[in-house]
């Protein structure tokens, strides 16, 4: 991970750390997938991953001074790849979440990091404390989508 950095991406975001962000974030992903001429079932999963990861970075990756979420996002040698970056930098184990989200049955919330797991092929943290988190989330296109490509 520490090779793919926000700014070889194609299309890049500052986005306000604030919940409005999410729906923005989604559009816009939205808008991107379907210019693509993805299939709507990976299109709606995208959407929702990128809608949660960056929820995650509005809550739990800003405080006060850092009132800003990237968001980078591409399609590359037949994978989409998102890349979302909070700057608070603060440390957790996604480990943990995963296991609560196993046997958790209260209340909502802390079924995120399952969730996005779930509906990827590869999630990659790089988190310097104190400075900032690195989410990166590769879904591969459908085969057919990969084929167009390559052919475009």
């Amino acid at each position: 991970m520490n090779d793919i950095k926000p700014e070889d991406f194609e299309n890049k975001l500052i986005l306000k750390s604030d919940s409005s962000s999410i729906h923005h974030a989604r559009k816009l992903v939205e808008q991107y997938l379907r210019e693509s001429r993805v299939p709507d079932s990976f299109l709606f999963n995208m959407c929702l991953i990128v809608g949660e990861a960056v929820a995650n970075a509005v809550s739990h990756g800003s405080n006060s001074t850092a009132s800003e979420v990237f968001l980078s996002f591409q399609i590359r040698d037949g994978v989409f790849q998102v890349l979302v970056e909070d700057f608070q930098g603060r440390m957790f184990d996604p480990e943990y979440f995963r296991r609560i989200a196993m046997v958790k049955d209260w209340g909502k919330g802390g079924r995120g990091i399952m969730m996005m797991e779930l509906m990827v092929d590869n999630m990659s943290y790089l988190i310097e404390e104190g400075k900032h988190t690195l989410l990166l989330l590769e879904k591969a296109l459908p085969v057919e989508c990969a084929i167009k490509l390559e052919k475009a």
